[in-house]
């Protein structure tokens, strides 16, 4: 979206407003740039229609896709997540100076949740000036769309697109201060992010960090065309099959390339899940690594784990066409 179109749509949209969208574009969703729990996105372009309607009070103003603790723990590489959590502790605002040469305030405050564990949240700008509690005031806080992050342990950071909320309206804010209304000794939690007050991030880290970040974008953009190319082919090759299977009169041989094309759909299934398990191990890797690897070799590298994948499924649909002697695949690319 160039920005012309950007601030069009920004003098149109206001918050907690309702709107009908048209002409929209269905794409892959970017796990890093989201969480919901979506594996598409809609994207607007010139030819969209956007129209502010009357209020709806059945839609709800936040929607939230919370993750516990325990289930941070399992994520890899960097990801956009909602979190809520008790306001276990708080540490005093600083002012931090960013790579840019710009002076942030930045808080650190530890969320606790019926993990009994806490996690490091840092809120950056304003708010962090405004975020002062009292050692016997515990809030709930929620976050939407705050950054995991995997250095000195798992942390969450506050951006310029998250949304920090004080005791929200949810069904979570009164589990979480029942919670921790009758929990025994909440000094007993666990930290899961190691101290910000005794190490701080390394100037050295930032700028590799921020580096693979960018790398991360542009690969992942390159693998979607990849992917998009060869799944483009085969379902192409699918749906003319399917098409074929509606002519077929005898039901025993409908049903059993009914049955087939199911297995075809799970292999792309699966095939698409370890591609994504691939992008996970690549993400991790270039985000906890300093060593430096050249762009060439990581596009090399991915290129070839997911043409192996595409391969697999090919060789699927292959061995299925000679079975019912429907076609070849040697135009497929």
């Amino acid at each position: 979206m160039d920005l012309a179109l950007a601030n069009k749509f920004d003098n149109i949209l206001k918050e907690n407003k309702v709107y009908t969208f048209a002409n929209a574009e269905v794409k892959l969703s970017n796990v890093k740039y989201t969480s919901i729990k979506n594996e598409y996105c809609l994207n607007f372009n010139h030819n969209a229609d956007i129209q502010e309607a009357d209020d709806d009070e059945s839609i709800q103003s936040q929607a939230f896709n919370f993750f516990n603790i325990k289930e941070l723990l399992n994520q890899c590489g960097q990801k956009t997540v909602d979190f809520i959590g008790v306001a276990h502790s708080c540490m005093p605002a600083k002012e931090k100076q960013l790579k840019s040469g710009v002076t942030k305030s930045q808080r650190t405050v530890y969320l606790a949740d019926e993990s009994n564990l806490t996690i490091a949240l840092c809120i950056w700008g304003d708010f962090a000036n405004k975020f002062d509690l009292g050692p016997d005031e515990h809030p709930i806080v929620a976050i939407k769309r705050a950054q995991l992050s995997e250095f000195g342990g798992k942390s969450i950071n506050s951006n310029e697109d998250s949304q920090i909320m004080i005791n929200p309206k949810h069904k979570r804010t009164d589990q979480l201060q029942s919670w921790y209304r009758y929990l025994q000794d909440p000094s007993d939690l666990k930290c899961i992010t190691m101290s910000k007050d005794k190490q701080d991030f390394p100037e050295e880290k930032k700028v590799v960090q921020f580096d693979n970040q960018r790398l991360i974008g542009e690969i992942m953009e390159a693998l979607t065309c990849v992917l998009i190319s060869g799944f483009q082919k085969m379902m192409i090759r699918l749906i003319t099959w399917l098409a074929l299977m509606r002519t077929v009169k005898e039901k025993s041989l409908k049903k059993v390339l009914d049955g087939d094309a199911n297995t075809v759909i799970e292999h792309i299934k699966l095939a698409t899940l370890h591609i994504c398990q691939v992008l996970n191990l690549l993400m991790h890797l270039m985000l906890t690594s300093q060593i430096f690897i050249s762009k060439k070799a990581l596009l090399q590298w991915a290129y070839q784990q997911i043409s192996l994948k595409i391969l697999k499924i090919k060789e699927t649909f292959k061995q299925l066409m000679i079975h019912f002697r429907i076609g070849n695949l040697e135009n497929l690319g």
